[in-house]
Parts: structure tokens; C-alpha cells; sequence
């Protein structure tokens, strides 16, 4: 009893230090700005100024978070209300943000957040200011040595009258960026932002442009392109129409697959019967090049909108009289139908800092720092008919390049990226691969360790032979003693009870009479071992011909001479 009670507290200590080594998962924290005057409650029509849903809010409401995934977690920031949209406090609006970020930080340990930021707008320009803040301001130091990564999706971020700095758009190189530029937004306050890399980035920064204007991106079908105003502002251009719904939807596909990368936590959302709510867009088809025809489908459609209607939401008159006072951005203040608005105008690019002074824009830009100088048709087609402005100036396949190479694109639901998946239509999560040949074992139809075209047993999807030496090579398959076991790996290929390494007849006929000697020989068979016969076998062999040829029992011939020699004496 007395060393019972000794090792108690051993074996608590030791059970104690093995569950404190066990790691905490890694957390993903996903924070949604909402645009001026937006909300969360904007995913429903009827609170929507667009009268569809607003697709930032939509994200967020179809976000799956715990008790599906515990390790998800996501907030949202209302945008600028009130008086607060004219004078936008922008310390107010982080408050929100940091309070979401605070409450994972406890739940790992060392580099073990993911944070996205997505927003729309003014939404969009607090995704940049928010995390420069994080990378550079000491208040959040804890919070910065917890942080691995920093994803930005970014809906034709502008600023509105704000005039941020230059450095609250400049990222940390562990920021990941992809923003979407709206090409037909002519209004002065809508000047977007383009933000600078790091100088050692380390993920993509991408400024990709699509059609429409500022509130298409994001759900408005309108046909004027904006928030619904009453006439005369807007007069017979309010009412909606079906065909701009495509550049929201194609939006909404590449989000859903870029924030269900494995780079940005493997987000997940809900499927919803409602069109306008469902983030399913597999809808159950596994097929790869079924889907890359569906995401072209929507991109067509996107085009197949006449582009005499997306010039028209460049200059209805109501744009003039909203934008009246829109001198604050004075690099927009070039000819147009009145002095004093930009609507005839290439788009103009943020440009100036709280000083006035401007700041180089990233390549193509640079030639003219005030004009975004965007091409049209620029939003990418699956079959790259539709060349698409980025960065570096290109043509851009976006099913390749954001949805192939970048997103999720997860059809077996196994939370490994489609580029990365060993079975892409076959959830497997372990990703285990035995005979390394790049294909996983779920859905290899050979998976053959030691590549002799026998596949090993156990694996349902194997259509080839079962391998009977799964780990030695063996494409002849012998099995001497037909045992199911493969003479490659049989350690007694006759089954004598002799080990083949020591057994110098390793192939008696099956059916031989079962008595064995010193080199697992039948009788009467006498194999020669390393170039001669062993002593011992020598005397056995003689003491079975003894007992064979003479009679049954140790000595028969000792019997008979006494049997002799006694008659003998009795004569």
C-alpha cells in the first residue's frame, strides 16, 4: 500500500504534463465592415436600400461559426451613422473590431490567428486602416504576436471627404490584399484607394476592376447603379434590373472560394434556398470543369449587359447636384459638365494625404497618379476572352488565378484546397498517400506500396489484384505453399515448420510424408548443405534406414540374435 501511495502523485504528474503539452488549435477571426449608413441587418430585402441583399452583410449572416466550426469566429462593424457619416470616426468604428479580435486572442498560443477583414466602401477602407493599426500601434502588441497571417478583401474601398494618411494604407508584409474595383463609379467622393506593399511582402496584392458602379459590386441592380433617390434626382433610371445581378453573384463566388483557402482559415458558409442568401454555388456537382462553366456563365452575363447601360450610371444628373461639394478631393477637379464634378472622367484614384501632397500609385498607375486608368471589359472570362486589369498590367484569368490557384474550390468538403488536394472529389482529409504516388489513397484505384502492380489489401477503391507481399516487391506473386501468402514474404514457403533461411529443402511437394530432419528434407531426399552433408544428418539418415528396411523399433536386428541364440541353447 505504502508504494501504491508513492506512485499516485507520479502518475498524476506525468498525466498532468501530457495534457498540458497538448497544443490549442489555431483560431480564425473574420470581421466585416459594413459601407456608410450600412448594417447588418442588410442582408434582408426589406432593410436593403438596394431591395436585394447587401453582400457584405450576406457574408456575414451565412458565416458558419460555432458549434459547426468552434474555431471560427466573426463580428461585424455597422458603418457610419448619423452625423457620423459626414465626420467619420474612424477610432470609434476599430473599438468594435478590436473587442471581436480580443476575445480569440486567449485561445492559442504563440502565431495562431488568422484574421480576415472583409468590407465594402468606406467598410473597405477600414479593412487597410484597421490592420495597419494592429501591425503598428503597441496597444496592440499582444494581440500582433498572436497574428500569423492578415487577409483583405476589399469592395471598391473609398474614403469618402476623409483625408486618411498615406501610411494607413500601407500593409504589413504578412497582409494578403484583393480588392475589387468598380469601373463606371464616376463620383468624386468615390475615389478608391489602392494600397501600398510592404517592402517585403509576402502574400499577393491584387487590384482587380469590374463593371458597374460603387453599389453594383455589392447587390444594387438598380439601373442607375446607386441607391434608390426619388425623382427628380433620378426619374424613370430607379428601377431594377435582373441582368446586373451577375456582377454581384460572380463577386460573391470568388469570395466564397478565396476565404475558403486554407490561407484564409478555411471559412464556411450555409446554403440557403433563397438565390440571393444561398453561398452553395456547387449546388452537389463535383466536376471540375462543370463548375469553371457555371463561374463563366455568370462572367458572360456580366458582359452580355450592355455596356451603353454601365455608361449610364457614370452621368445621370443626380451624380452632379450629390457631388456638388466633391472639390475635396481636388485631383478629380478636371473637365466635366459642370467645374466643380468629376462624372465625364476616367475614375479618379485617392490621391493625397492629410498634408495634400500625393504619394506614387502601384504600376499602371504611375504614368498618371490621378487616373486609375482602367480598360474596359476588364473582368475576367473563363476562356480569357475578357482580359482583366491587374497590377502588373496583364490579362488575368480569374477561374485560374483566384479560384484554381488561390481559393478553396473544396467539392469533397475535406478542407484541403482543390490545388493541393491528392483527391479532389474525395474527401480525405488525412490526404494519406501509402505508395506516394500523388494520388491519395481514397481514390487511388492501385494504391501499391511496393509498385509491383499489385495493389496492397484493404483499400475499397483498388481495382487491381490484391497484392500477398503488400510491402515486397513481388510481381510474380509465388506462393509456393498457396497459404495466401507471397513465397516474397513467406518465411516457410513449403509450410514444414522448417524457416526457409534454415530449411536446405525450402520447396518440398506439399503431401510429402511429414517427417523432417535437421534441413527440413523429406525422407529419402538428401540435399547437400554448403557442399556437404552435415554429421548430424548423416546419423539420422542411417538410423531411418535402420528403421525403414529392418523392422519397427529402435534395434530390430538386436531382437532377432537373442531370439536365435536362445533356441540355440534349448536345442
Amino acid at each position: 500500500m505504502k508504494s501504491t501511495t508513492a506512485v499516485l502523485p507520479i502518475l498524476l504528474l506525468v498525466m498532468t504534463s501530457a495534457v498540458a503539452q497538448v497544443e490549442p488549435p489555431d483560431q480564425t477571426v473574420t470581421i466585416y465592415f459594413a459601407g456608410t449608413t450600412m448594417d447588418s441587418t442588410m442582408w434582408d430585402r426589406s432593410s436593403s436600400p438596394f431591395g436585394r441583399p447587401e453582400t457584405v452583410a450576406t457574408l456575414h449572416r451565412a458565416h458558419r461559426t460555432a458549434p459547426d466550426y468552434p474555431n471560427h469566429h466573426k463580428g461585424f462593424v455597422d458603418g457610419f451613422q448619423g452625423i457620423n457619416a459626414a465626420f467619420a470616426d474612424w477610432e470609434l468604428n476599430f473599438t468594435r473590431a478590436e473587442e471581436i479580435l480580443r476575445l480569440a486572442t486567449p485561445l492559442c498560443n504563440g502565431e495562431c490567428i488568422t484574421l480576415n477583414l472583409v468590407g465594402f466602401s468606406r467598410g473597405g477602407i477600414s479593412t487597410m486602416h484597421f490592420a495597419h493599426r494592429i501591425m503598428t500601434n503597441d496597444d496592440f502588441l499582444t494581440i500582433r504576436e498572436k497574428i500569423k497571417k492578415i487577409n483583405i478583401l476589399a469592395f471598391d474601398p473609398v474614403p469618402g471627404d476623409a483625408r486618411l494618411h498615406e501610411a494607413n494604407f500601407t500593409l504589413a508584409d504578412n497582409v494578403e490584399y484583393l480588392g475589387f474595383y468598380a469601373e463606371d463609379e464616376r463620383s468624386a467622393l468615390f475615389a478608391p484607394v489602392f494600397p501600398n506593399a510592404g517592402a517585403n511582402a509576402m502574400y499577393p496584392i491584387d487590384f482587380i476592376t469590374v463593371p458597374g458602379s460603387h453599389e453594383t459590386m455589392v447587390g444594387n441592380t438598380r439601373r442607375n447603379g446607386h441607391t434608390w433617390y426619388p425623382w427628380p434626382l433620378d426619374g424613370f433610371n430607379d428601377f431594377d434590373t435582373e441582368g446586373l445581378e451577375h456582377v454581384s453573384r460572380a463577386l460573391r463566388i470568388l469570395a466564397v472560394e478565396i476565404m475558403g483557402s486554407a490561407e484564409w482559415g478555411y471559412v464556411r458558409f450555409m446554403a440557403d434556398p433563397d438565390p440571393d442568401l444561398n453561398f452553395d454555388w456547387y449546388a452537389g456537382e463535383t466536376d471540375i470543369t462543370a463548375l469553371a462553366q457555371r463561374f463563366g456563365t455568370e462572367v458572360d452575363d456580366v458582359y452580355a449587359y450592355p455596356a451603353v447601360e454601365y455608361a449610364r450610371m457614370r452621368n445621370f444628373s443626380y451624380v452632379a447636384l450629390l457631388e456638388a461639394y466633391g472639390g475635396l478631393i481636388k485631383s478629380c477637379q478636371t473637365a466635366g459638365p459642370l467645374p466643380f464634378v468629376s462624372v465625364n472622367n476616367p475614375r479618379c484614384a485617392f490621391y493625397g494625404t492629410a498634408m495634400g501632397t500625393g504619394w506614387p500609385l502601384p504600376p499602371p498607375f504611375t504614368t498618371n497618379p490621378e487616373l486609375l486608368g482602367i480598360a474596359n471589359g476588364s473582368f475576367d472570362h473563363v476562356s480569357a476572352a475578357w482580359p482583366l486589369s491587374t497590377r502588373a498590367g496583364v490579362d488575368y484569368d480569374a477561374w485560374e488565378n483566384l479560384v484554381i490557384l488561390r481559393g478553396s474550390l473544396d467539392v469533397d468538403g475535406d478542407f484541403v484546397n482543390y490545388n493541393e488536394d491528392n483527391c479532389p472529389v474525395d474527401a480525405n482529409t488525412d490526404q494519406s498517400d501509402l505508395d506516394a504516388d500523388l494520388t491519395g489513397d481514397a481514390c487511388d484505384v492501385c494504391t501499391d506500396e511496393d509498385l509491383d502492380g499489385y495493389g496492397n489489401p484493404g483499400f475499397a477503391s483498388n481495382t487491381c489484384p490484391t497484392d500477398n507481399c503488400p510491402s515486397i516487391d513481388n510481381p510474380t506473386q509465388k506462393d509456393f505453399d498457396v497459404d495466401g501468402k507471397g513465397d516474397a514474404c513467406d518465411a516457410d514457403d513449403d509450410n514444414d515448420g522448417w524457416a526457409d533461411a534454415i530449411d536446405n529443402c525450402p520447396e518440398t511437394p506439399l503431401g510429402t510424408a511429414s517427417t523432417r530432419w535437421e534441413n527440413g528434407c523429406p525422407l529419402g531426399e538428401i540435399k547437400k548443405s554448403g557442399g556437404s552433408m552435415s554429421p548430424l544428418f548423416l546419423a539420422g539418415l542411417i538410423l531411418a534406414w535402420l528403421v525403414t528396411s529392418v523392422g519397427r523399433g529402435p534395434c530390430p536386428c538386436a531382437q532377432n540374435r537373442t531370439a536365435r541364440s536362445t533356441r540355440h541353447r534349448r536345442a
